[in-house]
Protein backbone atom coordinates (compact mmCIF):
# COMPACT_ATOMS: atom_id res chain seq x y z
CA UNK A 1 0.00 0.00 0.00
CA UNK A 2 1.26 3.38 -1.12
CA UNK A 3 1.13 6.46 1.31
CA UNK A 4 1.21 9.82 0.61
CA UNK A 5 3.37 11.86 2.19
CA UNK A 6 0.90 14.57 3.93
CA UNK A 7 -1.03 10.90 4.78
CA UNK A 8 2.50 9.79 6.11
CA UNK A 9 3.55 12.86 8.28
CA UNK A 10 -0.03 12.91 9.95
CA UNK A 11 -0.03 8.86 10.98
CA UNK A 12 3.79 9.68 12.37
CA UNK A 13 2.32 12.95 14.28
CA UNK A 14 -0.43 10.82 15.03
CA UNK A 15 0.80 8.05 16.25
CA UNK A 16 3.59 10.26 18.22
CA UNK A 17 1.11 11.85 20.08
CA UNK A 18 -1.36 9.03 20.59
CA UNK A 19 -4.79 9.52 21.91
CA UNK A 20 -5.12 5.98 20.23
CA UNK A 21 -8.05 3.26 20.61
CA UNK A 22 -10.35 5.55 21.80
CA UNK A 23 -12.32 2.84 22.84
CA UNK A 24 -14.49 4.47 26.09
CA UNK A 25 -14.35 1.54 28.08
CA UNK A 26 -13.56 3.94 30.76
CA UNK A 27 -10.59 1.65 32.09
CA UNK A 28 -8.76 4.65 31.92
CA UNK A 29 -10.99 7.69 32.02
CA UNK A 30 -9.50 10.86 33.49
CA UNK A 31 -9.96 11.05 37.19
CA UNK A 32 -9.50 14.78 37.36
CA UNK A 33 -10.19 17.84 35.93
CA UNK A 34 -7.49 20.58 34.80
CA UNK A 35 -4.34 19.73 32.27
CA UNK A 36 -1.34 18.78 33.50
CA UNK A 37 1.37 18.63 31.30
CA UNK A 38 3.87 15.79 32.71
CA UNK A 39 0.82 13.52 32.76
CA UNK A 40 -0.04 14.10 28.86
CA UNK A 41 4.13 13.60 28.50
CA UNK A 42 4.16 10.67 30.79
CA UNK A 43 1.10 8.80 28.92
CA UNK A 44 2.36 9.70 25.37
CA UNK A 45 5.71 8.14 26.33
CA UNK A 46 3.75 4.84 27.93
CA UNK A 47 1.82 4.30 25.22
CA UNK A 48 4.20 4.95 22.09
CA UNK A 49 6.85 3.30 24.11
CA UNK A 50 4.91 0.22 24.56
CA UNK A 51 4.02 0.26 21.16
CA UNK A 52 7.80 -0.35 20.16
CA UNK A 53 7.64 3.42 18.56
CA UNK A 54 9.12 4.77 21.04
CA UNK A 55 12.49 4.32 23.33
CA UNK A 56 14.41 6.71 25.78
CA UNK A 57 12.03 9.49 24.66
CA UNK A 58 12.91 9.20 20.92
CA UNK A 59 10.38 8.21 17.93
CA UNK A 60 11.88 5.45 15.72
CA UNK A 61 10.53 4.31 12.28
CA UNK A 62 7.02 4.35 11.97
CA UNK A 63 5.47 1.32 9.99
CA UNK A 64 1.96 0.36 9.17
CA UNK A 65 1.97 -2.36 12.36
CA UNK A 66 3.44 -0.13 14.72
CA UNK A 67 0.10 2.41 13.56
CA UNK A 68 -2.08 -0.24 14.50
CA UNK A 69 0.00 -1.10 17.92
CA UNK A 70 0.14 2.15 19.21
CA UNK A 71 -3.54 2.41 18.66
CA UNK A 72 -3.94 -0.51 20.12
CA UNK A 73 -1.63 0.36 23.20
CA UNK A 74 -3.50 3.45 23.84
CA UNK A 75 -6.93 2.10 24.12
CA UNK A 76 -8.86 3.90 26.22
CA UNK A 77 -6.49 6.44 26.86
CA UNK A 78 -7.96 9.49 24.59
CA UNK A 79 -10.10 11.12 27.25
CA UNK A 80 -7.61 10.73 29.76
CA UNK A 81 -5.08 12.38 26.92
CA UNK A 82 -7.75 14.96 26.56
CA UNK A 83 -8.30 15.81 29.98
CA UNK A 84 -4.45 16.53 31.01
CA UNK A 85 -4.02 18.28 27.92
CA UNK A 86 -2.97 22.40 28.69
CA UNK A 87 -4.89 24.71 26.79
CA UNK A 88 -2.55 25.37 24.36
CA UNK A 89 -2.62 21.85 22.43
CA UNK A 90 -6.33 21.01 23.81
CA UNK A 91 -8.22 21.07 20.87
CA UNK A 92 -5.87 19.32 18.47
CA UNK A 93 -5.70 16.95 21.00
CA UNK A 94 -9.35 16.74 21.01
CA UNK A 95 -9.00 16.53 16.86
CA UNK A 96 -6.36 13.80 17.02
CA UNK A 97 -8.25 11.49 19.34
CA UNK A 98 -11.31 11.71 16.79
CA UNK A 99 -9.61 10.90 13.79
CA UNK A 100 -7.92 8.06 15.84
CA UNK A 101 -11.32 6.56 16.65
CA UNK A 102 -12.24 7.28 12.95
CA UNK A 103 -8.93 5.00 12.03
CA UNK A 104 -10.12 2.22 14.27
CA UNK A 105 -13.42 2.14 13.31
CA UNK A 106 -12.70 2.06 9.49
CA UNK A 107 -10.04 -1.14 10.17
CA UNK A 108 -6.98 0.42 11.05
CA UNK A 109 -6.86 2.20 7.24
CA UNK A 110 -4.18 5.16 7.83
CA UNK A 111 -6.11 6.88 5.09
CA UNK A 112 -8.66 7.23 6.66
CA UNK A 113 -10.21 10.93 6.24
CA UNK A 114 -8.58 13.15 9.24
CA UNK A 115 -11.65 15.52 9.46
CA UNK A 116 -10.69 18.21 12.04
CA UNK A 117 -6.80 17.03 12.67
CA UNK A 118 -5.03 19.11 10.52
CA UNK A 119 -1.20 19.18 10.02
CA UNK A 120 -0.99 22.69 11.57
CA UNK A 121 -2.69 20.05 14.68
CA UNK A 122 0.11 17.71 14.00
CA UNK A 123 2.98 20.67 14.28
CA UNK A 124 2.00 22.10 16.98
CA UNK A 125 1.51 18.69 18.72
CA UNK A 126 5.02 17.42 17.86
CA UNK A 127 6.06 21.33 18.54
CA UNK A 128 5.17 20.51 22.27
CA UNK A 129 6.52 17.08 22.38
CA UNK A 130 9.82 18.50 21.77
CA UNK A 131 9.69 21.43 23.68
CA UNK A 132 7.65 20.15 26.80
CA UNK A 133 7.98 16.03 27.13
CA UNK A 134 11.89 16.18 25.99
CA UNK A 135 10.86 13.96 22.99
CA UNK A 136 13.02 13.84 20.05
CA UNK A 137 11.93 12.49 16.35
CA UNK A 138 10.02 11.61 14.50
Amino acid sequence: MRISSQTRFRLAVAAAVTAAGLVSSGAHAATRSGSDTGSWCALVIKINTAAGYMKNKHYGHLTPQIFKAVLLAGAGYGPKLVAAAPASIKSATQHEVAWFAKVKANGYNPATPTGTFTAADAKKLILFQHVHCGITGP
